[in-house]
């Protein structure tokens, strides 16, 4: 969460990072004793003062004071409201909050009276980020909301991706708005890949995989997680470690642990190269939660230790509760209660110190709040001694203020003290409770990973229609080529009637109707490819229809030769099709029950290749599909001559994620999407198969 928080303060303060070299500024120094107009000084001034905000601040506040008088003087508004804000970012670089948000709420309020809209938007978002980063959530998004709004008015897309990523990153710090956080996130995306901000790309990617992930979402995680990845690859100074583990993290959930393992130590030897110790504790925490899911608890205990070690180096407070839970646990399963103890202990300990830093950070917002307010009163009753020099009456309002805050402070500290107290006394029964939620919970990702398996069903539909609709473009060009010729000889035939030879020109006419016959041919036949494709691609009603079995099948396989064909010219086998026209029509949801088809047809060509491609001689691939009555029953049978399936992987074939092809080739979504489908309508569906030689696949309904 900290580097979330980190966020807003780096958008605040990004104009600040093209600091240039003294040159710079000795170039400067010379165009403002050169120059005779009081408004290009004044502009000349206020960016002397950013090219010494990282070098010295007090040189950057000096300049910045100096246009404000000039513009004050000359009465240049928007030099006025620069100033101001140069001035404010001067006491943000030294730390005084109280300062900077007293001199920015000056400069928003000038941009306001000269209704400089790009202005107000930078210091609404500016004033927010200041809020957000001590702890001040509600004022920050009120500030945000207001950037928004402005941005939004003069349709700047930078600032408007800024008040959303900023939006997201407040939502985003309580597990109970994650859902306003995406809805930012979301919004704020589009608009960082259209501005080519690889930084803001990966940053807000990988959080929206994050709470695609608190939601069991894993492909929707593995999706933002694989963008933030390359984005962060794209970027100087990408977080391409923390990608790679979040990755891992999806395929530990999985349960693909080999690729689990690969992922969280290319993340940690990365991590390592880049010395970016707080993401190699990371790493080592999620191989630790891979050993533990494959129950090699040594191995699981080592790498949390490995994390642990790195963590206190750095002092990385939530890898250090991470580590000393998983090793309390790990030690308690082994029945090992001292070190499960001494864990335990360690554990509720450092969870009460966050919790004790979380409560700090509140008293530190209300503190620069009182604070605030408390100079701000200040600054007023000053004003007001100079006209009415009541002395005794400022004294005496800021004597209560004082005292006000004195007491609002004990009763936040009495409040404190009363909920540690009662944190403490349930530290012992959460032991128990976590047991029983970490049953709860393989209990749900068990139900969970049967929904993922529907996200499939469109997988297919993209390459199939792309590789058909350059089939389309065979007998496009035949109407094309026939329309060309047929108007050639048109031309001859005028010139023949023309010369009187009557002949020649009917023997025209004929060879124009036989083209025209040609091109009507040709344009029916991309019509019946075009009606397939939207045939295929309508979306299902859910809804049970009379449907005829034969033709759907026969549609399907034409469908799937045509589409491949269409991606790899040198793809060829034999199609066989036994078809019992007895069945008639039968109730089925068509769209649903075609994929099933296809899915099947398509593993079935890739299996005919695959054993092509071993034996390029003497080999003939076949791949059949037929229909056939059984009394109450139809069966539909897809075969082929292929490698056949291996009998240790029989039994995992219907399973989620389980494919037998090469990574990168298989979501291994394809059969259990269609078993489940198959399953819908209240039917079987088996496996015959002999290794090396054939495959049948056989749905009875």
């Amino acid at each position: 969460m900290n580097r979330i928080k980190l966020l807003g303060s780096m958008l605040l303060i990004a104009f600040c990072l093209q600091i240039t070299a003294q040159n710079q500024a000795d170039s400067l120094l010379k165009v403002l004793k050169t120059s005779n107009e009081d408004t290009a000084k004044v502009n000349t001034l206020i960016t002397l003062s950013g090219t010494f905000l990282k070098s010295d601040v007090e040189k950057a506040r000096k300049y910045a004071n100096e246009a404000k008088a000039l513009a004050d003087a000359i009465g240049f508004k928007r030099g006025q409201a620069y100033a101001l804000k140069s001035i404010g970012m001067s006491y943000y670089f030294q730390g005084d909050y109280i300062e900077t948000l007293l001199y920015w709420q000056q400069s928003l309020v000038t941009f306001q009276s000269i209704n400089d809209k790009r202005g107000i938007a930078n210091l609404l978002n500016n004033l927010g980020a200041v809020n957000f980063n001590q702890g001040d959530d509600e004022k920050a998004i009120t500030y945000y909301l207001g950037s928004l709004k402005v941005a939004e008015e003069i349709r700047d897309k930078l600032r408007i991706a800024t008040a959303l990523v900023n939006l997201g990153a407040v939502y985003f710090n309580k597990e109970s708005t994650h859902d306003l956080a995406l809805q930012y996130y979301l919004k704020a995306l589009p608009l960082s890949e259209e501005l080519g901000d690889h930084d803001a790309i990966g940053t807000t990617a990988v959080n929206i995989g994050e709470i695609y992930l608190t939601k069991k979402d894993h492909i929707s995680a593995f999706i933002y997680f694989e963008k933030g990845l390359q984005a962060y690859k794209r970027s100087e100074n990408g977080n391409v470690p923390y990608a790679l583990y979040n990755l891992g993290r999806v395929y530990n959930m999985r349960e693909q642990f080999g690729e689990a393992i690969k992922f969280q130590n290319e993340a940690f030897s990365l991590a390592q190269k880049m010395d970016r110790k707080k993401e190699m504790a990371q790493a080592k925490l999620g191989l630790a939660e891979v050993y533990r899911a494959k129950r090699d608890n040594n191995a699981a205990i080592a790498a949390y230790k490995d994390a642990l070690h790195i963590a206190q180096a750095i002092g990385a407070n939530y890898e250090l509760k991470n580590a000393y839970q998983g090793l309390a646990e790990l030690y308690a399963m082994a029945s090992d209660f001292k070190n499960a103890f001494t864990y335990q202990k360690l554990y509720t300990s450092f969870k009460d110190t966050l919790y004790n830093a979380e409560i700090d950070k509140k008293l530190q917002a209300n503190a620069l709040k009182f604070d605030l307010e408390k100079k701000q009163t200040e600054i007023d009753l000053l004003e007001k001694d100079k006209i009415q020099k009541e002395q005794k009456s400022r004294i005496q309002q800021l004597f209560i203020i004082s005292i006000s805050g004195a007491l609002f402070t004990a009763l936040i500290l009495s409040l404190i003290l009363y909920r540690n107290n009662q944190h403490k006394q349930k530290s012992n029964a959460r032991l128990q409770q976590q047991k029983e939620e970490i049953q709860k919970t393989l209990e749900k990702l068990k139900d969970t990973q049967s929904q993922l398996v529907h996200a499939e069903k469109m997988a297919s539909l993209g390459e199939l229609t792309a590789g058909i609709a350059h089939e389309i473009q065979n007998p496009l060009n035949f109407v094309n080529n026939f329309s060309e010729v047929s108007n050639e000889l048109l031309d001859e035939m005028k010139e023949e009637l023309v010369k009187g030879n009557y002949e020649d020109a009917i023997a025209l006419a004929e060879d124009v109707k036989l083209n025209l016959e040609k091109i009507n041919h040709h344009g029916k036949r991309a019509d019946g490819i075009v009606k397939g494709m939207l045939q295929h691609s309508r979306t299902s009603s859910g809804q049970k229809e009379p449907t005829d079995i034969n033709v759907l099948a026969d549609e399907y396989l034409r469908l799937s030769y045509h589409g491949l064909r269409a991606k790899d010219k040198s793809f060829n086998a034999s199609l066989k099709t036994d078809f019992d026209n007895s069945i008639g029509k039968i109730n089925i949801i068509p769209q649903d029950f075609g994929r099933v088809i296809l899915n099947l047809i398509n593993n079935a060509f890739y299996a005919v290749t695959e054993k092509k491609k071993a034996n390029p001689d003497g080999y003939e691939p076949v791949v059949s599909i037929s229909t056939k009555k059984m009394g109450s029953k139809i069966e539909i049978r897809v075969c082929d001559n292929g490698n056949g399936i291996p009998k240790r992987v029989i039994d995992k074939i219907f399973q989620p994620f389980f494919t037998t092809k090469p990574t990168g080739e298989g979501t291994g979504l394809g059969l259990s999407l269609s078993y489940d489908i198959v399953k819908a309508h209240g039917g079987e569906f088996k496996v015959e198969t002999k290794e090396g030689e054939f495959s049948h696949f056989i749905i009875i309904l």
